[in-house]
């Protein structure tokens, strides 16, 4: 799952995990720096990993488990965290695997952000400009698919729960397939001779 990920074309990948499954680095102003700017080519090479909620044994970025740790990382300091976040859920698309959208500050800011892009008649994107935001989650019904849509911004991939989430490689294979570098080359030069 790990290489499939690390090989789509992606400017970065953010997550709320502190294990070290993917070993990532702490989200400081030189980290979002570098996800912003266009110096890092996405093709062939791996996105690097910002860890929002610190890392296991990490030292200086220790995990963020207490209320009090959430306080100082989103209001602590000079304040970039939550706007550089902002920054970058305005300006590409995510997608968000494996969240419970629990977290109720990326709530708060996702409902922000997209509050900038929905018609004020039906909740529905209507501005141009909108990245798309994506979810890949199991068993959403085709109701809370609907909301997710039409509230949130969300379009919900949903797959069937099962004891191995062998349904979420189908659907994890299916976008490598589609977007990883190497399909998408072989896409472009199929038919083609050198």
């Amino acid at each position: 799952r790990y290489q499939k990920l690390c090989e789509l074309p992606l400017k970065g990948i953010l997550t709320t995990n502190f294990d070290t499954l993917l070993p990532g680095d702490p989200p400081t102003a030189n980290a979002f720096a570098d996800l912003h700017s266009h110096r890092r080519p996405i093709w062939f090479s791996k996105p690097p990993v910002l860890k929002l909620h610190g890392q296991i044994g990490a030292g200086k970025n220790p995990p963020i488990l207490a209320r009090e740790d959430y306080r100082h990382r989103v209001y602590g300091g000079r304040g970039d965290y939550l706007a550089l976040l902002k920054a970058l859920f305005a300006t590409h698309p995510i997608v968000f695997i494996g969240t419970s959208f629990t977290d109720a500050y990326l709530n708060e800011l996702r409902s922000e952000v997209y509050s900038w892009f929905a018609c004020r008649q039906d909740n529905e994107i209507c501005a141009e400009g909108h990245p798309g935001w994506y979810a890949i989650m199991e068993d959403v019904s085709e109701t809370r698919r609907e909301y997710f849509k039409t509230y949130e911004g969300i379009d919900v991939i949903s797959y069937p729960a099962g004891s191995d989430h062998a349904a979420f490689d189908e659907v994890l294979s299916e976008i490598h397939h589609e977007a990883s570098h190497t399909s998408r080359l072989k896409k472009r030069l199929g038919g083609k001779t050198v």
